[in-house]
């Protein structure tokens, strides 16, 4: 059924389509961004600041990745809450229905 309901091309079937295709998964190492913080502690650590540079921006893009997953987590839980409301409103429903 799913199948059939993704070879329709609607709105919806491409946001599903979206959702349960796998991402790969990429490391961004154009980013120059790193966290200042973690610069300052290895720079008073005593690292070189090239040493320390490239650290700070190994942690960002740890960061990045921890938060994405952060956001996909949210939805993943937002499904399950509805998925789980879902459920027991049919499990009400029958309940009720045979009385």
């Amino acid at each position: 059924m799913l199948r059939t309901l993704l070879r329709m091309r609607t709105p919806f079937t491409r946001s599903l389509y979206a959702l349960i295709q796998p991402k790969p998964y990429r490391i961004e190492r154009s980013m120059s961004l790193m966290i200042s913080e973690v610069y300052d502690a290895f720079i008073a650590a005593g690292a070189s600041e090239e040493k320390a540079r490239k650290a700070a921006e190994a942690m960002t893009v740890h960061e990045n990745r921890f938060s994405k997953i952060e956001s996909e987590l949210t939805v993943l839980k937002r499904m399950v809450g509805f998925v789980m409301a879902l459920l027991s409103a049919v499990a009400l429903k029958l309940f009720l229905h045979r009385l």
